[in-house]
């Protein structure tokens, strides 16, 4: 017996869906190991878009072994605009991981956030060795990237399953709008590490590189918020972060490598206050009135 109810009443949750003992405790075994290695190990990365406006002397202090890993010489403070899209970038990977701990099949856009960030992240390995050598090809980044992926496949909704395909129409058109710039970013960042030449620490550290996957990055996070997969709102939130971060970072180092000045900077930080508008009007609307139809079989639920 079936009774199709529309009422006001918040979205209701299906509950755990049947998966595997074993592909359950790969994932979860996985999952912790990536939490809890990104969070200790990269830490650095973690607090940077915290710091980042700390004195410049400060940040030396900090952050001069970090470009020791990057097998780059000279000065921290010229590489802030950098630091600041790769640590956004870093930070949402690991918050839709983080995110996984609890109930992840509510979650699925979170999951694309982080794998489909790194995939993307892959498509730019080419440019980096033509440009600098296999040196781009680090064990530690590669295994990460490796288990990312891993986690994907044996996430529980399967996201490989659920494409993000745009579903409102407000925040599609703020992503669509975000498109042009965030694509001329990543061509341009791309060509530079193209034409590099040996003695830009820029270059030879592939922070053009690192540029270039933040602007994929953001339109994927982006699309994941706009989208109707389940966990949409934190893709919301987060590519508002770091689109944020990043026009705060234009506007208080406006002459750093990296930097597109103050108006590029303001035209960013007001883009994410009125994608994350949009996005909480959105889930407003859809707390308000949400149709149901009740399958009265053992209690379940279709929606």
């Amino acid at each position: 017996m079936r009774q199709h109810i529309a009422t006001s009443i918040p979205s209701v949750d299906v509950g755990e869906p049947s998966w595997g003992t074993a592909r359950k405790a790969v994932f979860r075994f996985i999952l912790i190991l990536l939490v809890v290695a990104m969070t200790v190990v990269f830490w650095k990365l973690n607090v940077f878009p915290v710091l980042a406006w700390l004195p410049e002397d400060v940040l030396e202090r900090l952050y001069a072994s970090q470009l020791e890993f990057d097998n780059v010489e000279g000065a921290f403070t010229p590489h802030i605009i950098h630091y600041l899209a790769l640590s956004a970038s870093h930070v949402m990977v690991l918050f839709g991981l983080a995110l996984q701990l609890r109930r992840p099949w509510t979650k699925t856009a979170p999951i694309w956030q982080a794998s489909g960030g790194l995939i993307l992240s892959v498509l730019t390995l080419p440019f980096a060795i033509f440009s600098v050598g296999t040196e781009a090809l680090l064990l530690p980044v590669l295994v990460v990237i490796a288990l990312i992926i891993t986690t994907a496949v044996f996430h529980p909704s399967t996201p490989i399953r659920q494409l993000p395909t745009p579903a409102d129409r407000l925040m599609t058109g703020l992503w669509v709008a975000a498109l042009i710039p965030a694509a001329f970013l990543t061509v341009s960042q791309l060509q530079l590490e193209l034409a590099g030449v040996a003695a830009d620490p820029h270059q030879q550290g592939l922070h053009y590189n690192i540029m270039a996957e933040y602007g994929l990055h953001v339109m994927l996070v982006g699309l994941l918020g706009a989208s109707a997969l389940s966990g949409w709102r934190y893709s919301a939130w987060s590519v508002s972060f770091m689109v944020g971060l990043l026009g705060a970072g234009f506007i208080v180092y406006p002459d750093h490598p990296g930097s597109q000045g103050v108006a590029w900077g303001i035209a960013m930080v007001i883009w994410a206050g009125l994608y994350l508008a949009a996005a909480e009007s959105r889930n407003r609307r859809n707390g308000v009135v949400q149709p149901a139809t009740i399958q009265h079989t053992g209690g379940s639920i279709e929606r």
